[in-house]
């Protein structure tokens, strides 16, 4: 299609390639919740992503709107619902346990797995970090391998976890965190299945890309580009991710009608006296995952 094309008050969401049937009463369940935020009411506009994380707006009665996942931790907790705060559900690496589970195997949810991989990495130019620091750097470069994303600039990633360390040689501080998460986690080492679907029917892609299609904006008829992705065959960090967003998915559908929920990356927000609910939902939806991979 070439040229300009009009869209004039254009109200049905917009329906991703990569969604299935369900996709429409899902959003429809997350869309047009009520939330009070600084003593101002607010209501949820929510979409999936290709990742299939979900990512909501909340949008105020005088038309200002703020993404939930970029509020601060504590910004999220002052969200109300019916003049009470929620509860939140926030899963201790999550993606390693994805990442695991689609090789076979479950880890105990007592503990956080990151805790035993930071004691075993004895790199030389770490022995003198932070312990706070130490943790983080360790586990974003872990993260990294988890997920087989090879191509990650250890010095920024030093700047930003580390900071005002002596910024020394860092050769082989990489290849540390790798050898100790193998070594504790021998299963990353093998391949994980390339899933074309979550086991709810959503398309596993890579974004490869994007083209642009010139358009005239709704309502106002403002020219404007339409981005348009192009996908390609999935990655294993493209099946991590989406296979994460799934298992809060099942969490979400495990809740009654008319619960409160907001999302942000791995953690649920709702009613205290759900939170049982979502952490049973999210431990089974993991087990038979991981089953699903050993059958």
């Amino acid at each position: 299609m070439h040229g300009k094309w009009y869209v004039k008050d254009w109200t049905e969401p917009y329906y991703p390639s990569y969604a299935p049937v369900e996709y429409v009463s899902l959003i429809n369940r997350l869309d047009g919740q009520r939330f009070e935020y600084k003593g101002k009411v607010c209501v949820t506009e929510s979409r999936i992503e290709n990742s299939g994380r979900i990512y909501t707006n909340l949008v105020f009665e005088d038309g200002f709107s703020s993404n939930y996942q970029s509020l601060k931790e504590t910004e999220r907790r002052s969200v109300l619902h019916d003049g009470k705060p929620l509860e939140m559900f926030d899963v201790s690496a999550s993606q390693l346990r994805v990442a695991l589970a689609l090789r076979g195997k479950t880890l105990p949810f007592h503990d956080s797995p990151w805790d035993g991989l930071v004691s075993e990495v004895t790199h030389d130019e770490l022995n003198d970090v932070d312990p706070v620091a130490k943790r983080r750097f360790v586990k974003r470069v872990a993260l990294m391998a988890v997920k087989r994303i090879k191509n990650i600039d250890i010095k920024k990633m030093w700047d930003d976890e580390v900071g005002v360390a002596p910024k020394v040689n860092r050769k082989g501080v990489k290849q540390e965190i790798e050898r100790a998460l193998y070594g504790i986690y021998p299963e990353l080492k093998d391949n994980i299945p390339l899933a074309a679907l979550t086991p709810d029917g959503y398309k596993i892609q890579q974004e490869k890309g994007q083209y642009q299609l010139p358009v005239k904006c709704r309502p106002l008829s403002i020219d404007t580009k339409y981005f348009i992705p192009v996908y390609g065959d999935p990655t294993e960090n493209n099946i991590v991710e989406a296979m994460e967003g799934w298992l809060l998915r099942e969490a979400i559908r495990s809740l009654p009608e008319g619960a409160p929920v907001l999302t942000c990356h791995d953690e649920i927000s709702t009613d205290k006296a759900y939170m049982s609910n979502v952490q049973h939902c999210w431990e089974a939806a993991l087990s038979q995952l991981a089953l699903s991979t050993r059958t």
